[in-house]
């Protein structure tokens, strides 16, 4: 069953090496831990329908049994 309503929080990757950034050139950041996120979350399926949307292509989701 496709997980729908599973909500994740995606983070574009300049995001993430910016962050990445931050944290080597900062003395306070030695051994620390941090949690990067954009902080919204989202649907995959939403996700999926969003990028249809701007592609103008219609996707199908096709489920997998794991």
């Amino acid at each position: 069953m496709f997980e729908h309503k599973f909500r994740r929080d995606f983070i574009h990757v300049s995001d993430v090496i910016s962050a990445i950034d931050m944290s080597l050139n900062n003395k306070k950041t030695i051994n620390q831990t941090f949690n990067v996120c954009f902080g919204k979350s989202d649907t995959c399926k939403n996700i999926i329908g969003k990028i249809s949307k701007n592609l103008d292509k219609k996707v199908e989701i096709i489920e997998i049994d794991s």
